[in-house]
């Protein structure tokens, strides 16, 4: 058994308020008929699945009132193991609007609190505090209001200066920045890549896998070892060096798609850390998806169900397209 251990970190955490409203419909007074509070933010979701698969992790970040004692408590409650900076104001509460109807997802977030400098070095030292080359550190997420756009850049520098590894699952600014120091493992989903490379990788709502695996080769010449690109519905592609991998989505019925990247960097830094096969990690990745989808809210998929759904995970080679 090795010994390494999974620090996640969320620059901007929520209270997560996920509500169900048949016909939801602008203009008009709409009745909710179920609803569900949760601790959310990226990396605090990537801890709770970590927890939910049967791993451990430590959560990091930055939180602020009453929201964020509710998150204090909602992860003492599940025994997951955190450390936080407190700073002035509230931590954000968004809402999450399911459909049932209408198949339909709308998400309004908030802004969160103002972040200074002194509360982000002070976050700093107690992630690196103890850190060593068996850490795996996952920077994920929005990175709040104040916190300057290369903090993921510069963590992964401080981490590599350690020989630990990093996992970055971010967007915009944060990810190019952050992509120049060359992180372990990235995972952009197909929207944030073309975002990146400022072009389109579909053709009438279909990847086109080739070229999406030829562009990220340009993200390996940086120092990036792998890349796991999440087309929603329609599977992954793992891009690296000695390989690079399709494996298909499963057919089910969402109840919900919030969390299921998180859910998928989870499985893919419990990989890392028992350094699985590229065919495992791409498995695990969509398996670990599959069951975050299927869960109600931010509500953690169970290791049961990330054992049902990698099972059936179809993985293809692909050969690349200029």
């Amino acid at each position: 058994m090795n010994n390494r251990k999974i620090r996640t970190l969320t620059l901007n955490p929520a209270v997560d308020r996920t509500v169900e409203i048949e016909g939801f419909a602008l203009n008009q007074v709409n009745r909710i008929s179920t609803s569900r509070l949760d601790a959310g933010g990226k990396g605090i979701n990537v801890s709770k699945s970590i927890h939910g698969f049967g791993g451990t992790s430590t959560a990091f970040g930055v939180i602020a009132g009453t929201a964020g004692n509710f998150i204090k408590t909602y992860l003492d409650e599940r025994g997951i193991e955190h450390r936080f900076v407190s700073v002035p104001g509230e931590t954000r509460t968004n809402m999450k609007i399911v459909d049932p109807l209408n198949h339909t997802h709308t998400d309004i977030n908030d802004q969160g609190p103002l972040i200074s400098e002194k509360a982000l070095t002070a976050l700093e030292a107690i992630l690196f505090s103890e850190a060593s080359p068996e850490t795996i550190f996952v920077f994920s997420g929005s990175i709040g209001r104040g916190t300057p756009p290369d903090m993921y850049r510069r963590l992964i520098l401080k981490a590599r200066s350690l020989g630990a590894r990093t996992i970055l699952d971010a967007d915009g600014e944060s990810l190019r920045l952050g992509l120049e120091v060359g992180p372990t493992l990235v995972k952009p989903n197909i929207d944030e890549l073309e975002r990146l490379f400022g072009r389109s990788f579909r053709k009438e709502d279909k990847p086109r896998l080739g070229e999406m695996a030829y562009a990220c080769r340009a993200l390996l010449a940086q120092g990036v070892e792998l890349i796991v690109v999440s087309l929603g519905s329609q599977g992954a592609l793992l891009v690296h060096e000695k390989a690079v991998l399709f494996a298909e989505g499963i057919p089910v019925q969402p109840k919900s798609t919030v969390g299921a990247g998180d859910a998928m960097v989870a499985a893919l830094a419990l990989c890392l850390q028992r350094e699985d096969p590229l065919h495992n990690m791409i498995r695990n990745a969509v398996g670990a998806g599959t069951a975050a989808v299927t869960t109600e809210g931010t509500a953690v998929p169970t290791r049961e169900a990330l054992h049902y759904y990698t099972q059936q995970v179809q993985v293809h080679e692909i050969e690349e397209e200029l």
